[in-house]
């Protein structure tokens, strides 16, 4: 696996950028929003999921960690999400739950987010 830093660059499509001070999602309509921890609490988030995938656990619970660990450690200023989904996929990859990678349609509905919202 490349490293993190240029797998979230190449999904972006520009360098990714580690986010350095505190993070927080834009309220949602009920008024809740995310607030992420620190970058140097979240930083062992790779070493977590690396730790989980050497205890041998359970594939599908691995894959759905793998995920939470990268959405809740939120690590970069953007690309948090695509990365998620990219370790999620990897995650089920290497346990062979996953034959091969999926086209990821959230890049391209992003790019054509009008001619996309319109369809619907």
């Amino acid at each position: 696996m490349p490293p993190v830093s240029d797998l979230t660059s190449d999904l972006l499509g520009r360098p990714a950028i580690e986010r350095q001070g505190p993070s927080a999602t834009v309220r949602c309509r009920d008024g809740t929003r995310s607030v992420f921890p620190p970058p140097a609490e979240a930083a062992a988030w790779l070493h977590r999921i690396r730790a989980a995938e050497a205890e041998g656990a359970e594939p599908f619970a691995l894959a759905c960690f793998a995920y939470a660990q990268t959405v809740l450690s939120h690590p970069y200023n953007d690309g948090n999400g695509r990365l998620a989904r990219a370790m999620y996929q990897r995650s089920l990859a290497r346990s062979g739950l996953l034959a091969g990678p999926y086209l990821p349609l959230g890049p391209l509905i992003y790019a054509n987010h009008r001619v996309h919202d319109r369809a619907l």
